[in-house]
């Protein structure tokens, strides 16, 4: 016994010590619930525990007169007397309901009365209505105006069909209390009957003048409601005084226990409810009431599948996805097989569900279906899961098979045709990952909401010739994506290397091409002007554009078909003759650059060619030559030199490659430009013409000398500081005192250091080259001396 609804009306019961015991029934339906109403002080309580064997506290007139015994609603069972003296064909929920007209309650009455009638009626199998036969003629005290409220009550109930097949009625059993023996049945029969058909009349006068069709409100017509019998069974017993007539009294209630056990009771609960579910289907019903919200049976009864099936899929999925996870590791590791996999994931799909829906298709069938497709669709998340494990392990093996980015050959290598064949491979590997639909999943026809909930997102449907059976495998395209990705960049790299090796060939070709083109062009013909030159250079540059695009076509053709750049054969050789054109102009700008910085060598290379050379290219002889030839021979080659700084004045590089197509297009999308920097071009020139003129007074010098100017090196001036004049000329004018000395200073060495063979080296090389050196020394003195005797004169 559990007190489940307080006196104040708040649910406090958990239903723990009752339910329970319902629960190890196997048949989850195969319960009734009884419960009581009437008025304070009948004898309600007792008469239910005499009925089912149960123990509801009964008056005590003795210590406490008549007063309110029951507060609240309580609840007991029949389950553990069921085999000793009660003989009930399945477990029974018998509640007591507070008794009506209490004084205790006060106005407040009325409130409490109807909601624990309604109660009564939304839960009830059989709804019993006590009353003693002194009150059968009264309205208040025999409580008909609360069966009328139970009556109007019914209406607000909307039964409707909740997805079982059968409807059962409501039993009102009717127990008039105290009879005596005049009292016949058929007269309390009549008396009940009578009255009933008074209420009911009363009640479709009322919904007429609310202009209310009853009979539309329930389409399938399965209750006609031109009679109260057509919604209720009405059962009435007359229960004689047990002080007056205790076998009587025996008698009725043993017939009472027989007609419903056998009779009133229906074979399951009629609200199709399982018994694990009864609990909270309770609760939801109170809360509507006591909130004075429209009580609907189906959308509680929807409520109560929603919940119970809700919490059975979360305990199964925590459950499951513990489960699934403790495989991760040796997914991740690779130590489970594709075959493996099948049968491991076959077994947890099927066993779960087999759980879940082992409660779930007591409740309603559409709720159990909607939520069994959640938990199907977490159980094939977390076997996604797995997979991408195992889909990342296979990257890295694919990565590491052999196939070594460094290893390949750049100029064999086919970035298209090497991707499709890596991403073909794990296709196929990710094609033996798959999973069997369970059976469960066709059973309770859920298949194509499991197909469109998962379908392309988790699962995706493999073709099967095993009869009906449906196969699945796993969308890992994140996965997919990222080895594609990982393909592609090793692929880009590859590429790029060989584009790079390809680019520094060309440029290698273009600079040994153009090397001439600056240095030598200048230098071969003393003549060639500015115009000449870049005619010249523009006839070699295309010759060499010419060589290098047929040397480099077929190569560029495979390095860039590869990224479907170029469409066909056209589009390549065009894009090939454009890039080599532009890297010929690019390369020959900087390389002039360069060389510019030079060009005021190459003009008195030039400047000395011709005005040191006669046009058979022998040597002048400036001594007694004309000194107004020698001027003229210096005005003529400085200003034929001086032409080599008009070149870089005014470039015509942009004019190389005009027949070209669209390579000005690309010169101006790339913003190059080949204005050459001139800004030291004027101090070269400066410095050119002043090492010219240098040349030209020597000329001059020897002219009028006959002999050219000597140069006395620095190391001479040192030694004539340190020893004197005198001294010096004596030492070098004797080669063996010279030698003595170079000969002693080494022997110093040798001694301190130990190294003789050292000694013997260099004296022996001393010995051979003093002489040369004293000769070649004494000639250079004995030049300058005369060569300033002469200066001198």
């Amino acid at each position: 016994m559990e007190q489940i609804i307080d006196y104040n009306s708040n649910f406090i019961g958990s239903f723990s010590n009752i339910c329970e015991e319902f629960k190890k029934n196997s048949n989850v339906f195969n319960y009734n619930v009884v419960s009581i109403l009437g008025s304070q002080s009948t004898g309600k309580s007792t008469l239910l525990n005499l009925l089912f064997g149960t123990n509801f506290q009964v008056l005590d007139k003795i210590n406490s007169g008549y007063c309110q015994t029951t507060k609240g609603l309580w609840i007991s069972s029949n389950y553990k007397v069921i085999d000793n003296s009660i003989n009930s064909k399945s477990p029974l929920l018998i509640w007591d309901v507070e008794g009506t007209d209490s004084l205790e309650r006060g106005e407040d009455r009325l409130t409490f009365e109807h909601r624990a009638a309604l109660y009564s009626l939304a839960i009830s199998d059989c709804l019993i209505l006590n009353i003693p036969l002194m009150n059968l003629t009264t309205f208040s005290s025999s409580n008909f105006g609360l069966l009328k409220v139970i009556i109007n009550a019914w209406f607000n109930l909307k039964f409707e069909d909740n997805g079982r097949s059968e409807r059962t009625k409501t039993t009102l059993l009717f127990t008039i209390r105290d009879v005596s023996c005049s009292d016949k049945q058929e007269m309390l029969e009549n008396k009940i009957n009578q009255t009933i058909s008074l209420l009911w009349d009363n009640i479709l006068k009322e919904n007429r003048n609310n202009k209310l069709n009853l009979n539309t409100q329930y389409k399938d017509n399965t209750y006609n409601l031109d009679s109260i019998s057509d919604i209720f069974d009405i059962r009435v017993y007359g229960i004689p005084s047990y002080p007056i007539d205790n076998k009587g009294f025996e008698i009725t209630i043993e017939k009472i226990r027989n007609d419903l056990f056998n009779e009133i009771l229906p074979s399951k609960y009629s609200r199709g409810i399982p018994n694990d579910g009864f609990a909270y289907y309770c609760e939801s019903i109170w809360k509507v009431i006591v909130e004075c919200e429209e009580l609907n049976i189906p959308s509680q009864i929807q409520l109560l599948s929603q919940y119970r099936c809700e919490n059975v899929k979360c305990d199964i999925a925590e459950h499951c996805e513990e489960e699934i996870q403790s495989y991760s590791n040796i997914m991740e590791k690779g130590k489970i097989s594709s075959k493996e996999f099948a049968t491991l994931t076959f077994r947890i799909l099927h066993s779960n569900l087999e759980k879940y829906f082992e409660v779930a298709a007591r409740y309603y069938l559409q709720t159990a279906q909607e939520i069994g497709v959640c938990l199907t669709q977490i159980i094939f998340y977390e076997f996604q899961k797995l997979i991408e494990k195992r889909a990342a392990k296979e990257r890295y093996l694919l990565n590491s098979d052999g196939d070594n980015i460094d290893s390949l050959e750049e100029s064999k290598f086919n970035m298209t045709s090497w991707i499709q064949e890596k991403m073909k491979r794990f296709d196929l590997f990710l094609l033996e990952w798959t999973t069997e639909f369970s059976p469960l999943i066709n059973q309770f026809k859920i298949t194509n909401m499991v197909i469109d909930c998962c379908v392309p997102d988790i699962i995706l449907i493999k073709e099967s010739s095993e009869g009906n059976k449906i196969i699945v495998n796993y969308n890992i395209s994140s996965q997919r994506d990222l080895y594609n990705e990982t393909l592609e960049l090793y692929a880009h790299k590859i590429h790029q290397k060989a584009i790079q090796e390809f680019f520094e060939i060309l440029l290698k070709d273009i600079i040994k091409g153009i090397t001439p083109l600056v240095s030598e062009y200048i230098m071969t013909n003393s003549n060639m002007t500015p115009s000449q030159y870049w005619d010249k250079t523009k006839i070699s540059m295309s010759d060499l554009h010419n060589i290098l695009v047929l040397k480099f076509q077929s190569k560029w053709g495979e390095l860039f078909t590869n990224l479907n750049e170029y469409t066909n054969q056209a589009d390549k050789y065009l894009k090939i003759n454009q890039e080599v054109a532009l890297q010929l102009l690019i390369q020959f700008k900087v390389l002039l650059e360069q060389q510019s910085k030079f060009f005021h060598l190459y003009a008195i290379q030039r400047f000395k060619k011709i005005f040191e050379l006669d046009k058979d290219g022998i040597p002048r002889q400036w001594i007694g030559e004309n000194p107004e030839k020698i001027k003229q021979y210096y005005i003529e080659s400085k200003s034929n030199a001086i032409l080599i700084f008009d070149i870089i004045k005014k470039p015509e590089i942009d004019q190389f490659f005009n027949s070209i197509e669209n390579l000005d297009t690309r010169i101006a999308d790339e913003n190059i430009s080949f204005d050459l920097d001139t800004s030291e071009i004027p101090e070269l020139e400066a410095r050119a013409i002043e090492e010219m003129a240098n040349i030209c007074a020597k000329a001059q010098l020897l002219q009028s000398t006959g002999s050219q100017p000597q140069y006395i090196p620095w190391w001479i001036y040192l030694l004539l500081i340190i020893l004197g004049f005198d001294e010096f000329t004596y030492i070098i004018s004797s080669p063996i005192l010279l030698t003595f000395i170079l000969l002693f200073f080494t022997s110093t060495y040798a001694y301190f250091t130990g190294n003789f063979f050292i000694f013997l080296q260099i004296g022996h090389k001393l010995i051979a080259s003093t002489s040369k050196i004293l000769h070649g020394a004494t000639g250079v003195i004995s030049s300058a001396l005369n060569s300033n005797d002469i200066n001198g004169r």
